[in-house]
């Protein structure tokens, strides 16, 4: 099974620059770090149910 990850990456950008494109700076460091929040805490409550 290959992965396609240059295809993978593109995906990705692509899904990236659509969010981002015509906010701020501001705004795109506000978008980043609630999505950061956001996966900080599914992986504190994945973390604590598998203790």
């Amino acid at each position: 099974m290959a992965i396609k990850t240059v295809e993978m990456v593109r995906t990705i950008r692509d899904k990236h620059y659509k969010e981002m494109k015509g906010l701020s700076t501001e705004e795109q460091i506000k978008l980043i770090k609630k999505k950061s929040d956001k996966l900080q805490k599914k992986s504190n409550s994945s973390q604590k149910r598998c203790a």
